[in-house]
C-alpha cells in the first residue's frame, strides 16, 4: 500500500484554494495530490488531484477493489464485477478521442484501491446547470446536444454504447463546451451478437431494458438522449411517479406529457425518440439529419472520426494486434488474425466497408452539407456489416499509437500503456477479468 507524503510546497497554496482549507489532509497518488471530493461515479467516488510538479488538475475516480474478507459469494460477485467494470471504463476511455468526451491520462492500481486519473472539467453538471437556469431554451439545449450527438455518433461508429448517458453524466463548463463522462457502463456492441445486462438510470433507461430484452446497443443511448433533451427544454423528467411499478409502467408505455412551449419540430423529434419498440425507434443518423438539431447551423454535427479506408487481410500492422492480445484479451495473436480473416475476407464486409469509406469521403471533402446526401447512410445501424468491435479496437489503436508517435517522437509507436499500465493490466490477475466482449455478459 503506498504511504501518503508530505504536499509538496510548490502546490500547497493552489490546493488550499481549490479545497477551501487552511490546513488539507491531502494524499498523493503517484504524481498527483488528492483533495476534494468533486461528485460519484457509477463505480466509486471522485476527487480533485493536483501535479506535483506543474499543478495541472485532473479528476481522479477512485474505485475500491475486492476486499481479502469478502468471503460472501454475492459480495464476491459484485466487488468482481466491478473490478471488471473499471479495468473495461480504463481501456475504451484509452482508445477514445473526441473533443466531447472526457480523457483518460492514467490508470493505477496501488493497494485495494483503482485510481482513474482523467481530464478535470472547470465546471458543473448539466443537471446542475439546468436547475440553477429552470429550464433551457431550445437554442441552448440544441448547442448542448449537437455536442452530445457528435460524440455518440463517434462512439458508436467505434463500436461502444455507453448504456448510462444521463444529465449527471455531461459536464458543462462555462463557455458551454461539454464532455461525456463516466464510461463504467459502456461496452462494445457487435453486429451479431445482443446485449444483455441492464444499464443505466431509472428516470433515462429504455422500455426494452425494463422488459429484460436483449438489445443491440445504440438504440438505448438513444432514448436516454431523448430524455436528456426533454430535461434540457422541460426542467423536469418525461416520465416519473412515486411508485415504483407505476413508473416502469409508464416508461414501457412511453407516453410523454409535453408542454406545449416546445416547438413542433422539437416535438417531432422527441416523439420519434420515445417510440418503445426499439426496431421502429429513430437511429442516430436521422437524429443528425433532424431539422431541430440543425436549426441556425449550416453542417450537420461533426462526428470526429478520422477517414479510414476499408481493411484487408494483408495490409494489418502486426505492432496493432500485438496491443490487442496485450491490452484487450480478445485471444492469441493467432486467434485474432483468424477472426479478423473470418471478417476481412467476406465479400460483405468489403463492399460495406467500401460504401462506408465513400459516404465519409463524400463528407469530409464535399462543400456541401451532408443534408443534401439523404441516401448516404453509413452508420452502424443502417450498414452493420461494415461494423464489427474488432475492427473498431484495431483502428482506434492504430490512430491512438499514431498521435502518440507524432506527438512524442522519442516514444515507441508500439508503446499504448504506461509502463505502470502494462504491469497491472497485462498481470495473471487481470487475465483472470472477463475481457471486454463477453457474448452474454455484457
Amino acid at each position: 500500500m503506498a504511504q501518503p507524503r508530505p504536499v509538496p510546497s510548490v502546490v500547497r497554496k493552489q490546493l488550499q484554494e481549490d479545497n477551501n482549507v487552511s490546513n488539507p489532509q491531502l494524499e498523493v497518488i503517484s504524481n498527483y495530490t488528492l483533495g476534494r471530493s468533486l461528485g460519484k461515479g457509477s463505480m466509486g467516488k471522485v476527487k480533485l488531484g493536483t501535479h506535483n510538479v506543474t499543478g495541472e488538475k485532473v479528476a481522479v475516480k477512485i474505485v475500491p477493489r475486492v476486499g481479502p474478507k469478502t468471503t460472501h459469494v454475492k459480495h464476491l460477485a459484485e466487488e468482481n464485477n466491478r473490478e471488471m467494470r473499471t479495468v473495461r471504463e480504463g481501456h475504451v476511455m484509452m482508445l477514445l478521442h473526441h473533443p466531447n468526451i472526457v480523457g483518460l491520462k492514467d490508470l493505477i492500481v496501488i493497494g485495494r484501491y483503482m485510481y482513474i486519473f482523467m481530464d478535470y472539467v472547470d465546471g458543473v453538471q448539466l443537471l446542475t446547470y439546468i436547475v440553477n437556469n429552470k429550464r433551457l431554451t431550445e437554442y441552448r439545449a440544441r448547442e448542448i446536444a449537437r455536442q452530445v450527438v457528435s460524440a455518440l455518433d463517434y462512439m458508436h461508429r467505434n463500436s461502444i454504447v455507453h448504456r448510462d448517458l444521463k444529465v449527471e453524466n455531461i459536464l458543462i463548463n462555462k463557455h458551454g463546451h461539454v464532455k461525456i463522462i463516466d464510461f463504467g457502463l459502456s461496452n462494445l456492441f457487435a453486429p451479431e451478437k445482443k446485449l444483455t445486462t441492464y444499464c443505466g438510470s431509472l428516470y433515462f433507461a429504455a422500455p426494452e431494458l425494463l422488459c429484460a430484452q436483449p438489445y443491440r446497443g445504440p438504440e438505448v443511448d438513444i432514448w436516454s438522449l431523448g430524455v436528456v433533451l426533454f430535461v434540457m427544454v422541460t426542467g423536469s423528467v418525461p416520465f416519473d411517479d412515486n411508485n415504483m411499478p407505476a413508473m416502469h409502467e409508464k416508461i414501457k408505455r412511453g407516453h410523454v406529457m409535453y408542454p406545449a412551449y416546445i416547438s413542433d419540430s422539437l416535438y417531432h423529434l422527441l416523439r420519434h425518440m420515445f417510440i418503445t419498440d426499439p426496431c421502429k425507434r429513430i437511429i442516430l443518423a436521422d437524429v443528425i439529419r433532424h431539422p431541430w438539431l440543425n436549426m441556425d447551423h449550416d453542417r450537420p454535427v461533426k462526428n470526429y472520426l478520422p477517414l479510414r479506408k476499408p481493411l484487408s487481410f494483408g495490409n494489418l500492422d502486426p505492432d496493432t494486434l500485438k496491443l490487442m492480445t496485450r491490452s484487450f484479451h480478445f485471444g492469441t495473436l493467432t486467434e485474432i488474425q483468424a477472426k479478423l480473416h473470418v471478417i476481412l475476407e467476406s465479400h460483405l464486409y468489403q463492399s460495406a466497408a467500401q460504401y462506408v469509406a465513400d459516404c465519409q469521403t463524400m463528407k469530409h471533402t464535399s462543400l456541401l452539407s451532408e443534408m443534401n446526401y439523404p441516401a448516404c447512410y453509413d452508420d452502424p445501424q443502417s450498414v452493420p456489416a461494415a461494423y464489427h468491435p474488432l475492427i473498431s479496437v484495431y483502428y482506434l489503436l492504430k490512430e491512438r499509437q499514431q498521435r502518440i508517435s507524432s506527438s512524442k517522437p522519442d516514444t515507441s509507436p508500439t508503446q499504448i500503456l504506461t509502463p505502470r499500465e502494462r504491469t497491472l493490466l497485462s498481470s495473471d490477475e487481470m487475465a483472470c477479468l472477463v475481457p471486454l466482449i463477453s457474448s452474454d455478459q455484457s
